[in-house]
Order: structure tokens, then C-alpha cells, then sequence
């Protein structure tokens, strides 16, 4: 029996990484640990890949300043999400983004939150498995989406500024200057 004042999550779920060049990022993980890609934006500025484990992704990756821009856990179950966020609000804190779900062929529920350290949490509950790998073709997504096309979030609201910049760096500036 584990017992906490908190809603254990199921598992971490996935991570997303912002890297200075996103395609080569993504091709390197293709190409050093065989993970496959998922989706990708129609710029190539995002893309999501997997690993074994059937989930649609275990890595995302934006275009950006290198940093380790979220986390994510998986809910046990879908009202988990409303839990947190109580929980959030009662610590007079609150969410960044959401609840809202995301679209591409992720399909998840989601909200976020920020760590007392300024890294992004997400917790999520319901992403889409690729049961035959070798059917699924990864969808393409327009980086720029018009009025209904928001694969971000499928309920309208697109994330705020602090999840776009927000994230924490996974070296000095020095050294991610120096890494070209």
C-alpha cells in the first residue's frame, strides 16, 4: 500500500526537449536508439517519437534554446487532473495551461503546472497507443494552425507565454552557444 497526501501518477509518461535544431535532434535519436517518429509540424519544428513501449511519444521536440522544457506523468485515471488541480490551488499555486486536450494522434487530456525549481509539469491522462507500427504512418501538422487546426490543444486555448518560454536549461549559455 503506498499512501500520500498527493495523486500518485500511474508513470512518467514523456519528457519534451527544445533544442536549437529540432530535425537533427530527432534524426539522432532515430538513428542512435531506433525510437520512431509519431507526428511532426509541417516546419519540422516539432516532432514527437517513441520508443518501445506502444505510447504515441516518449520524446517530444520543439525548435528553441536547449532546455529541458516539461515532464510528464500519466494519471491513473482522468478525474486525477481535477485532483491535482485542487490540490495546486489549495497550496496557492495554480496552472499554467489547461485542462484542455491535445490533438496530432496524441489525443491526450491534459493540464500544467510549474515545480518550485521553474520546470514544467505535465500530468496527463488517456495518450494514444500504436498498436501496429508497421501501418501507422506519422501525421504532419500544420506549425502555423488556422481557426479549428489547433493540435495543441483541441479546446481552443492556446498555450500562454510561460509555457512557450518556460522549461529549465540543460546548460550555461556558454556552453549551449559553444554547441552551436
Amino acid at each position: 500500500e503506498y499512501t500520500t497526501a498527493g495523486v500518485r501518477p500511474r508513470q512518467m509518461d514523456h519528457v519534451q526537449l527544445m533544442a536549437k535544431n529540432a530535425k537533427g535532434l530527432g534524426q539522432l535519436l532515430i538513428d542512435t536508439l531506433g525510437m520512431q517518429l509519431s507526428d511532426v509540424s509541417d516546419d519540422g519544428a516539432f516532432a514527437f517519437l517513441r520508443a518501445g513501449n506502444l505510447n504515441h511519444h516518449t520524446i517530444a521536440i520543439i525548435e528553441g534554446p536547449p532546455r529541458l522544457h516539461h515532464i510528464a506523468f500519466e494519471a491513473a485515471q482522468l478525474g486525477d487532473l481535477i485532483v491535482v488541480a485542487d490540490r495546486l490551488q489549495r497550496m496557492r499555486r495554480g496552472l499554467i495551461w489547461g485542462p484542455g486536450r491535445h490533438g496530432a494522434n496524441a489525443q491526450s487530456y491534459f493540464t500544467y503546472h510549474q515545480d518550485i525549481a521553474g520546470c514544467i509539469i505535465e500530468y496527463s491522462w488517456g495518450m494514444s497507443r500504436i498498436e501496429d507500427e508497421s501501418s501507422y504512418q506519422p501525421g504532419i501538422w500544420p506549425a502555423t494552425p488556422g481557426p479549428g487546426e489547433d493540435w495543441l490543444n483541441q479546446w481552443g486555448a492556446p498555450p500562454p507565454g510561460l509555457f512557450s518560454e518556460g522549461g529549465v536549461p540543460v546548460a550555461t549559455p556558454e556552453l549551449a552557444s559553444a554547441a552551436g
